[in-house]
């Protein structure tokens, strides 16, 4: 029955009703012993029946008293009066969210600092192991002066314990009223719908809904019935806030998608990591004039996409078709009204796609993959069946099908990306491959039938060799995706800066070794292909825009063809002109563990995290994020974060390095010419650049210290473009090689004395630094790598690069091993390769970087 003014419960005093819900009726009451006005919510009668609901519900209360937070609503008092038990919290002046809702969407301004609130308040309370469950626009209160808070927290639980229909569970106001039950379920997260646990994480979902809907004004997820709305919440995607606002930055897009992910495993791992970017885009923007530069400060702090400004990524390989294939058509309509272009898809796994090449007579598609985590297979389509089929080989890249149907493959690929391994030769007909060569990083069939090859020399450098054995060209950076002209004449390729990095140049090459640069340099280059008349070349590149389909001509004439809100890697151009396209999201996360802790946790940035060291106490990583997209080389942010979790400590611009020794400083460096390595304090104290002379480039991010921390070292090339492992005083000087020309060190011994890195067959080896003999660690096979050096001083640990990576303790003097660390993420769909791995000596701590790639390949038609 509800109670009338004046009604007495203890010492509060009714004064009237705010309002009614399924957890109660609320009261506006005065606390007569302070004099202050507070909400009494009178609990339902289920309550007071039910003594171990009564027992959680008075624990519950007592911890969201405890958490005192700005953002969560106070609550004083908890009571019972005449068996009505009742709770006491502060009284608000102003509305709901939903309230606020109603007429329509909020200002991005307005919006980022609702969620500011928001994502502290959850942050607060999940640090108490308070988790709510039922956040929604009805459970967020904005006062009169703007401030945020949430309702109910820790409540929303207690209503699982009574066996209810689920319309009356699920919402505050009676189920008869029409669409309220959508109204509640819409923000449920997936494993929710499912009937799963539901931790902070489901919050952070329940969270991204409401930021979603604050900043369009529509609900990210919608149906008819509630039946549809949870099938929507498991495998529909709401559309890119960008669609349909133009004047939101794609970085808050970024940041809503993150929380949107249907896998918990793939969304922020904490709310105060969500608080911290939203943070982050405020100080930004509070730096700009006006809402334009608002939105470029943003951006630039936040569309960390895995290649630059990519739709979010997901595991819900339709959803991800359906939005390549929709916004392929848009841009194509748009650059050219006349295009009548079509899409048809030929992947349904959730995984990645490694090469893809048509057959010649264009009817037939051979590629490989890894699905849903496994090992990487060659599949068969043809246009007749409407799904793949396995050829039954494992661990092989198909890399050109000649014109009398033979394959050439790459063979034992396993994770290596795009390292070099063994090149075959087998019959499109099935048969056992038959090996070539070794060291092979890419190949090409020329129209007579022979091989062309990338090799990674001796040297340690990539060179294109046509017939085998003779180099047309040589680099000190890297180079992919070889291909020939139609009459033979001209080999063209993708001419990377750096290995692993993918900028670089569409380039040619003839047959007498006569190079030529043929585009600008791209941040990102990813696939090449002739067109069949073979007066062009298409190719996939991105800088600071979306990736992008382009054409180049031997004249150098370049345009665009075809734009999509994705990663574009053109994979192969059948003869008829069909493009053959991998429309992919890229992730690059890190997870870590120290000691003491149950489970690895995620310690990625936004999405594009690149790993640099552990300190050597094992409590925190440096790291880099990519910064502006596109902008400049020196287009990165690095910082350290601490592995029990925490936001990142953002030390400046740069990529990160390594430790010092005693963990007090950290090595930074540019990427950009003229190089730059700044040696930076963790305490108080200013960063110092250390003058490099003579050096052209850096190679690589191995930036490291000297045990006395008075020399750096470093891989660079110099001015004549041999690449090598240098080292330098700090203090200055002019900086002198310590290893083998080709050798790239992972590693200085503690006496100073000896490089270790592995030398051109691939083996471990320790390298003196005043010259003498190398001598490989024995136990340790070809292209396993250096991660650290052991506790017990005799010892090293190594890496293969397999999925899962294994970890290896060796014995510097016998070679016994032993396998220490498995590292794969728990959920290992589309993880194509962990490949920066950072442990302590005592192998407790440790984190590594992978990266996650969903493919969707597409075969598109009618692009000129």
């Amino acid at each position: 029955m509800p109670l009338t003014p004046g009604t007495k419960l203890g010492p509060y005093e009714i004064l009237a009703p705010i309002g009614a819900g399924g957890m109660g009726e609320v009261y506006r009451a005065k606390d007569t012993r302070l004099a202050r006005e507070v909400a009494v919510k009178i609990l339902p009668p289920a309550f007071a029946l039910d003594p171990e609901r009564l027992r959680r519900f008075t624990s519950e209360a007592q911890a969201v008293a405890a958490l005192n937070h700005p953002n969560i609503l106070a609550i004083h008092d908890i009571g019972n009066e005449a068996g009505s038990q009742y709770l006491v919290m502060e009284f608000l002046d102003g509305e709901s969210l939903r309230e606020r809702l109603q007429a329509g969407a909020l200002s991005i301004r307005k919006a980022t600092e609702y969620a500011e609130q928001i994502a502290k308040g959850l942050a607060a309370a999940h640090d108490k192991g308070i988790v709510h469950r039922d956040l929604k626009p009805e459970n967020i209160f904005v006062t009169r002066d703007g401030h945020v808070k949430i309702l109910d927290f820790g409540l929303a639980k207690l209503t699982a314990l009574e066996p209810k229909d689920a319309n009356e569970t699920l919402t505050r106001a009676s189920a008869t009223q029409p669409g309220v039950v959508l109204g509640t379920v819409g923000y449920m997260s997936p494993e929710q719908v499912r009937g799963q646990v539901a931790d902070q994480r489901s919050d952070i979902f329940s969270f991204g809904s409401i930021f979603y809907e604050m900043l369009s004004g529509k609900r990210a997820f919608t149906g008819d019935s509630s039946v549809e709305v949870m099938s929507a919440i498991l495998k529909e995607e709401p559309p890119p806030l960008t669609e349909a606002l133009r004047t939101i930055p794609p970085a808050l897009d970024r940041i809503v998608h993150h929380c949107l992910e249907k896998n918990p495993a793939e969304r922020f791992q904490s709310a105060r990591d969500v608080a911290f970017n939203i943070a982050s885009l405020s100080d930004l923007s509070s730096t700009g004039t006006g809402t334009g530069a608002t939105a470029t400060a943003a951006a630039a702090a936040a569309e960390q996409a895995a290649t630059k400004s990519k739709i979010r990524m997901g595991l819900v390989a339709v959803a991800l078709a359906l939005a390549a294939l929709a916004a392929g058509w848009f841009f194509a309509q748009r650059k050219s009204p006349t295009a009548a272009l079509t899409f048809d898809r030929i992947t349904f796994g959730v995984g990645s796609v490694g090469a893809a090449r048509f057959t010649p007579d264009a009817q037939t598609i051979i590629f490989d993959a890894a699905w849903d985590g496994g090992t990487t297979r060659l599949y068969q389509w043809r246009a007749e069946t409407p799904q793949a089929q396995p050829m039954g080989m494992e661990d092989a890249r198909v890399v050109g099908i000649s014109k009398s149907n033979e394959l050439a493959v790459l063979l034992h690929v396993g994770a290596l990306d795009r390292q070099p391994v063994t090149l075959a030769r087998m019959p499109l007909s099935g048969g056992a491959p038959r090996e070539v060569l070794e060291n092979v990083r890419d190949a090409a069939w020329s129209p007579d039938e022979q091989l062309a090859v990338v090799l990674h020399a001796a040297n340690g450098r990539d060179q294109l060799e046509y017939p085998i054995g003779k180099v047309l060209y040589q680099t000190a950076g890297w180079i992919s995706n070889p291909r020939f002209s139609p009459d033979g004449k001209r080999i063209a390729f993708l001419d990377h800066v750096a290995f692993p990095d993918a900028a670089g140049t569409v380039s040619v090459v003839d047959l007498n070794g006569k190079r030529e640069e043929l585009t600008r340099k791209w941040d990102d280059l990813r696939g090449l292909a002739w067109s069949p008349s073979g007066n062009e070349i298409w190719y996939g590149g991105a800088d600071a825009n979306w990736d992008a389909l382009r054409v180049v001509d031997l004249a150098h004439h370049d345009r665009l063809l075809l734009e999509l809100p994705s990663v574009i890697e053109l994979k192969d151009i059948s003869a008829d002109g069909r493009a053959l396209i991998d429309s992919r999201n890229n992730r690059l996360p890190i997870m870590g563990r120290t000691a003491g802790m149950e489970r690895e946790r995620d310690l990625s940035w936004l999405d594009v995290t690149v790993l640099g060291d552990i300190s050597p106490d094992g409590k925190q990583i440096l790291l880099c994020e990519e910064d502006s997209p596109g902008a400049n080389a020196d287009a990165y942010w690095v910082g350290t974060r601490a592995l029990a979790g925490s936001p990142v400590v953002r030390l400046g611009n740069g990529v990160g390095g390594r430790f010092s020794a005693d963990g007090k400083w950290v090595t930074s460096l540019s990427l950009a010419k003229p190089p730059k390595v700044s040696v930076i304090p963790l305490a108080v104290g200013q960063a110092k650049d250390v003058p490099l002379p003579g050096i052209d480039r850096l190679v690589g991010t191995n930036v490291g210290f000297f045990p006395d921390a008075k020399q750096i070292w470093f891989i660079a090339s110099d001015t004549a473009g041999a690449v090598k492992t240098f080292a330098v005083d700090i203090a200055g000087g002019t900086p002198a090689p310590i290893a083998p020309e080709g050798v790239l060190a992972d590693g200085i011994s503690d006496d100073g004395q000896n490089t270790i890195g592995n030398d051109a067959q691939g083996f471990v080896t320790l390298f003196p630094i005043g010259g003498g003999p190398a001598r490989r660690v024995p136990g340790v096979a070809a292209k396993e790598k250096f991660i650290q050096w052991g506790a017990d001083g005799h010892s090293i640990y190594v890496r293969d690069f397999g999925l899962p990576t294994t970890i290896y303790q060796v014995n510097l003097t016998s070679g016994q091993r032993t396998a220490v660390l498995k590292l794969m993420p728990a959920d290992p769909a589309g993880v194509v390769t962990v490949f920066d791995v950072a442990m302590t000596r005592d192998a407790k701590s440790y984190a590594y970087n992978f990266r996650r790639s969903l493919s969707q390949l597409l075969v598109v038609k009618g692009l000129r």
